[in-house]
């Protein structure tokens, strides 16, 4: 009786210590969902020699990007190369890229060189076929990130939160150049539960530094932090 009394104490001892591990675990993965960053392409063009500004490697998976919208996809391990455009007359110039389950999302700005805007289009994979298409604000689109199905996105006083799974908006805030006059925005993160969307560059023509923190579930602008 005492030997089995012993042996279900160490058990429960073992079950109850391998349980806070799995929910120490599952915790930590909550808190530290790992962030993505689309890699980001530049069109080909003659003045753009760097070959990895042009093409984008993703997995066997090679992209390559053309000022008209033309974008090759070559199956390294086959060697074989298939063509798509996107959805746009105007000429291209950054495009970033990323693998979301069987579907490749790509961001990208368009422009006819007086103005510009940013778009988000997903393709199926296998058949290249558009599976839903967004608009991002406008120019000066800069790495979005993503968190599992979510993407987040900054452009020229434009900023958003979107489903990747059907291409809609979770919420989104596009009026704020004319009260912020932020121009664009360097970098998003996680805060707890804000996201802040960050312009931490010198030089440009208003605001030096700002930021606009949008609370994570309500999509509520928290705070807007300007500095001269």
């Amino acid at each position: 009786m005492t030997r089995f009394l012993i042996v279900s104490i160490f058990f429960l001892i073992y079950i109850n210590k391998n349980i806070a591990q799995i929910k120490g675990n599952a915790i930590v993965q909550r808190q530290d969902r790992r962030i993505q960053k689309p890699i980001c392409v530049k069109a080909m063009t003659n003045e753009i020699t760097e070959e990895d500004t042009v093409k984008s490697i993703i997995g066997d998976i090679q992209y390559t990007l053309y000022p008209n919208g033309k974008i090759a996809v070559l199956e390294i391990k086959t060697n074989k190369t298939k063509t798509f455009h996107l959805k746009t007359k105007l000429i291209i110039s950054t495009a970033y890229f990323l693998h979301y389950k069987d579907n490749l999302i790509i961001y990208y700005v368009d422009t006819d060189y007086d103005g510009g805007a940013s778009f988000i289009e997903c393709y199926n994979r296998k058949t290249l076929k558009m599976e839903w298409r967004n608009k991002i604000g406008g120019f000066n689109l800069k790495s979005p990130i993503v968190i599992d199905s979510i993407t987040y996105m900054a452009t020229i006083g434009f900023v958003g939160k979107l489903n990747l799974n059907n291409g809609k908006y979770i919420w989104k805030h596009d009026n704020l150049y004319e009260s912020t006059k932020f121009d664009f925005f360097d970098s998003i993160s996680i805060e707890g539960t804000n996201v802040c969307f960050t312009k931490d560059s010198t030089g440009t023509l208003y605001q030096k530094y700002g930021k606009v923190i949008v609370n994570n579930v309500t999509g509520k602008i928290k705070q807007i932090i300007k500095n001269n």
